[in-house]
């Protein structure tokens, strides 16, 4: 789909947007000003038969307390999910030529999902944006990306300059 003129239109250049949630991700290729959605992952939740390692603890006729010991579905899910992220990042990035890369996903997988990429593909991861954007339009994808390659472009990188920022706040507002 065509990329409307106030978003990133990344000409020249082909990135991969990659959109994980809990269970699922979505893959996005954007280039030369139109972007298509190339992939999707979901992994189920694990199923327990019923009642699976549940226990009660009972004494003089009454329930003290009762529970199941499932496994961790989290952990569960982010072993399955992680390498099956990976293998479909790899396999589009061969597929399209990917150049740049942008990773949404919720804050306590972006450091897993970093570390579990090869050394080519994290070497062209761009920008890592923190929360769970599975459900949005990729426009407001590249809205949230033009916002924060803005914002860091508007922070200065070295100490003289940030220096001079300060005095100048300072005089203008004594005056």
């Amino acid at each position: 789909m065509k990329i409307s003129k106030n978003l990133p239109q990344f000409n020249n250049a082909v990135a991969l947007l990659v959109i994980v949630s809990k269970r699922k991700a979505q893959c996005y290729v954007v280039t030369d000003g139109y972007v298509t959605s190339v992939r999707t992952i979901s992994v189920r939740p694990p199923q327990y038969t019923d009642r699976e390692g549940f226990f009660e603890t009972r004494g003089k006729g009454e329930v003290f307390s009762s529970g199941a010991v499932y496994e961790k579905k989290k952990q569960k899910m982010e072993h399955e999910m992680l390498p099956e992220l990976t293998k479909t990042i790899e396999s589009v990035f061969n597929e399209y030529r990917v150049t740049d890369m942008y990773l949404f996903a919720p804050a306590y997988l972006i450091r897993d999902i970093r570390n579990a990429l090869p050394g080519t593909l994290s070497r062209t991861l761009r920008l890592e944006i923190e929360g769970n954007y599975y459900s949005h339009h990729p426009f407001q994808l590249l809205r949230k990306i033009k916002e924060e390659t803005e914002k860091m472009r508007a922070r200065p990188e070295n100490q003289e300059a940030i220096k001079v920022l300060k005095r100048r706040r300072l005089h203008s507002e004594g005056a």
